[in-house]
């Protein structure tokens, strides 16, 4: 977590982050449930889980989340009303939000039907660390379903927004 805080120590600074929500989530998250993954056998044996390249990708996707929130945060600055963004009264859900999609979509994403099955409830016990929460009722997801978009600082089905994305990719070709 140093690296992460040494790259984005600009971002952090101006926006007051604060990096003990990062560290808090690895030790009573990320740490736990990565390393109760490893020591199934399940998993041990499955040829794609590779333990160094699952966590590089982590960062690499950490990293791209942060680089999001920080386009957003300067983005936002000059809203009038602070809760259009309002990221400094979320900091911390932002934060274990944005960890727990690095952590789905780096060490889940090499997996199977079945170990995505497993994975999702090996999480079940960590599910309450967030605020998992949408803005309309949608029907029972898995975190292979969804994911945290900053740009609205809430959850998303990621099928919802592709679909929106290719209707409107669609759209302005035909125009």
């Amino acid at each position: 977590m140093k690296l992460v805080e040494k790259k984005h120590d600009k971002f952090f600074k101006e926006f007051d982050v604060n990096i003990e929500h990062f560290k808090t989530c690895a030790q009573k998250f990320v740490l736990q449930f990565i390393m109760k993954l490893n020591d199934q056998p399940l998993f041990q044996n499955w040829p794609l889980w590779n333990m160094k390249a699952m966590t590089l990708q982590f960062f690499v996707v950490l990293n791209a989340f942060i680089y999001r929130l920080e386009d957003n945060c300067k983005l936002n600055l000059r809203n009038e009303d602070p809760m259009d963004y309002p990221f400094d009264e979320q900091q911390r859900d932002i934060i274990w939000n944005i960890m727990l999609v690095a952590t789905t979509w780096s060490f889940g994403a090499v997996l199977d039907k079945e170990l995505r099955r497993t994975f999702e409830e090996q999480s079940g016990p960590f599910k309450n660390l967030f605020n998992i929460t949408f803005a309309t009722p949608i029907r029972k997801f898995t975190l292979f379903d969804i994911f945290y978009d900053v740009e609205r600082l809430t959850w998303a089905l990621i099928s919802e927004k592709l679909d929106y994305k290719i209707k409107v990719h669609f759209n302005s070709d035909l125009n």
